[in-house]
C-alpha cells in the first residue's frame, strides 16, 4: 500500500492528502512526531535526508517533495489527464506553477513559520509581511490570465498551491478589493469535497499552532487596515463573485528564445540545456540596471520579473526548472537526462525541487539583501546554512553518484550553477565533503556546462566580490 508520512499542520503534507484523495488512492497515514524528534532518526533520515514531511513510499519508490510525489501520484494514478497534462506545452505550465509554489509561496510561508517553530521569535518583519502581499498580486495576475493557476482546469498546481496560500492567508489577510480574483479561486477550491476530507483539519490545527505563538492582537496588527477580521480567519467571500477567463496572452517565436542575464545561476542551468540538446537559441539579455524586467512587455511574459524566461512557439515558461524539463522532453534525444518511467522521474524531480526550494532559497537569502537592498554583511546562520546545503547533496552523492541516480540528469544541470554560486560566498571543506568536490569537478569539465556556464560564472563571483568587497 501507498505510505505517507506526513504532519496535519504541513501545508505540503496536505496537498499529498488532498491528492490521495482526488486520485482515490489507498493510502496509508502516518503521523511523524516531530516534537519528539522523530524525523531525525536514523530511520527516517533514510527515507529523508532534509528531515521534513512529506514522505511518500510506494513499492521501491521513496519521494520526500511535495511537488514530486503530485507529479508523481498523477502520472501513475490519475486518471484524468487533465489534472496533470501529458502534452509537454500544457505540462510546461503546471510545472513552472509548482515551482513558483515552491520557491515564491512556500518560501515566503517558510520565511515566517520557521523563525516562530524553530527559534521562538514571535515578530513577524514588515519587510515578509510585504513579500506575502507581493505573492498574493502575483496569483491576482496569473489568475487574470486562466481561470485556474495553469489554464482552464485544475490541475495538481492548484492543489499545491491552495495549501500554502491557505497558510499564508492565517498570517496575512486578504485585501478582497484588491484581490478579487484570487479570493474567488480560494473559495472554489476549498469547496471541493476532496479539499475538505484532504485539507480541513490539518489547516485548523495549523491556524491553531500560528495562533498560539502570535498574539491575536498582533495578527489583527499585521492585517491590512481594510481588511475586517473574521473568526475563521481566512476565506471571507464577496457576493455574487465570478471568476472571468481569457486565454493567455501567447508571443509567436520562430526560433526559440531565452531571456536571461550571464549571471544568473538559474539562466546559465537553461544556457547548459541548451548546449546540451544542441537547440537552437536565440540568447537575449535583459537590462536589469535600467529596469527592463520591470517594463510591461517583459511583464506580460512573466509576472514575477526574473530571469529565465523562455519563449518556443506558441510557449512561454518562466522557471528555470520548468524550462529544464520542457526542453528535455521535447528536444531531448536521450531519455537518460529526464526519464519517462514515473519512478525514475519522481527522483529526479525531488531534486529540482530541492534545488528550487533549498538551494536556490538559500543563495536568494543572501543574494537579495546584497544585490537589491544593498546590505554587505552576510549573516551567520545563513552562511551555515549553506553548510547544511554542502552536506544534503553529500548524502545524495552518497546514495548515487549523480543527484538523481547513476547517470547525469536535468538535475545536475540545474544544481551545477547554483551550488557554484554558493561556493563563491562559501567555500567548503574538500575532506569534509569529497563525493561533492569529485561531483563538481566531473560537471564542470563537460563541454557543454563550460560553454553555457563559465562565463556567467565568473560575471556573478565578480559581481558578489564588488558587493562584498
Amino acid at each position: 500500500m501507498v505510505m505517507l508520512y506526513k504532519l496535519d499542520a504541513s501545508p505540503p503534507a496536505r496537498a499529498c492528502m488532498v491528492a490521495c484523495e482526488l486520485f482515490n488512492i489507498p493510502v496509508q497515514l502516518i503521523n511523524v512526531d516531530m516534537p519528539s524528534g522523530e524525523h531525525k532518526k536514523p530511520e527516517y533520515l533514510k527515507k529523508n535526508p532534509l528531515h521534513t514531511v512529506p514522505v511518500l513510499e510506494d513499492d521501491n519508490v521513496i519521494i520526500h517533495d511535495s511537488h514530486a510525489i503530485l507529479m508523481y501520484l498523477a502520472d501513475v494514478y490519475g486518471k484524468q489527464d487533465s489534472v496533470y497534462p501529458k502534452d509537454p506545452k500544457q505540462r510546461a505550465r503546471v510545472n513552472q506553477m509548482l515551482f513558483f509554489d515552491s520557491s515564491v509561496l512556500f518560501q515566503r510561508l517558510r520565511n515566517i513559520t520557521y523563525p516562530l517553530y524553530v527559534e521562538g521569535i514571535t515578530d513577524i518583519p514588515e519587510k515578509n509581511l510585504l513579500a506575502i502581499d507581493e505573492a498574493y498580486g502575483y496569483i491576482e495576475e496569473f489568475l487574470s490570465r486562466s481561470k485556474y493557476l495553469a489554464g482552464d482546469n485544475i490541475t495538481i498546481a492548484d492543489v499545491s498551491a491552495f495549501t500554502t496560500v491557505g497558510a499564508l492567508v492565517v498570517i496575512r489577510d486578504l485585501d478582497t478589493k484588491k484581490y478579487p480574483k484570487l479570493q474567488a479561486w480560494l473559495k472554489e477550491i476549498e469547496s471541493l469535497p476532496y479539499i475538505q476530507k484532504g485539507n480541513t483539519k490539518g489547516a485548523k490545527e495549523f491556524e491553531t499552532f500560528v495562533k498560539s505563538k502570535l498574539e491575536r492582537d498582533a495578527l489583527r496588527k499585521w492585517r491590512p487596515q481594510n481588511v475586517a477580521s473574521t473568526e475563521s480567519g481566512v476565506f471571507r467571500t464577496r457576493p455574487n463573485q465570478k471568476v472571468t477567463s481569457k486565454e493567455n496572452d501567447i508571443v509567436l517565436c520562430l526560433m526559440v528564445k531565452l531571456y536571461k542575464i550571464n549571471a544568473s545561476p538559474p539562466a546559465r542551468s537553461c544556457m547548459v540545456a541548451c548546449e546540451l540538446f544542441n537547440i537552437p537559441v536565440q540568447l537575449v539579455d535583459v537590462d536589469f540596471a535600467s529596469g527592463e524586467n520591470r517594463k510591461p512587455e517583459y511583464l506580460k511574459k512573466n509576472p514575477l520579473h526574473t530571469v529565465p524566461v523562455l519563449e518556443d512557439d506558441n510557449v512561454v515558461i518562466h522557471d528555470s526548472h520548468a524550462i529544464l524539463m520542457y526542453l528535455a522532453d521535447v528536444y531531448g534525444k536521450q531519455e537518460s537526462y529526464y526519464p519517462k518511467d514515473p519512478k525514475q522521474r519522481a527522483r529526479v524531480n525531488q531534486i529540482l525541487f530541492f534545488n528550487s526550494s533549498v538551494l536556490f532559497g538559500t543563495l536568494r537569502n543572501i543574494s537579495y539583501p546584497l544585490f537589491v537592498d544593498g546590505i554587505t554583511d552576510v549573516p551567520e546562520k545563513n552562511l551555515l546554512a549553506i553548510d547544511e546545503a554542502y552536506g544534503y547533496i553529500e548524502e545524495f552523492l552518497s546514495r548515487s553518484k549523480y543527484l538523481a541516480g547513476d547517470n547525469i540528469t536535468i538535475a545536475d544541470i540545474s544544481a551545477f550553477p547554483m551550488i557554484g554560486g554558493l561556493i563563491a560566498i562559501r567555500q567548503f571543506d574538500a575532506k569534509k565533503y569529497p563525493k561533492l568536490q569529485a561531483w563538481l569537478k566531473e560537471i564542470e569539465s563537460l563541454p557543454y556546462v563550460q560553454k553555457g556556464n563559465a562565463k556567467g560564472a565568473q560575471e556573478y563571483e565578480q559581481f558578489l566580490k564588488s558587493k562584498l568587497g
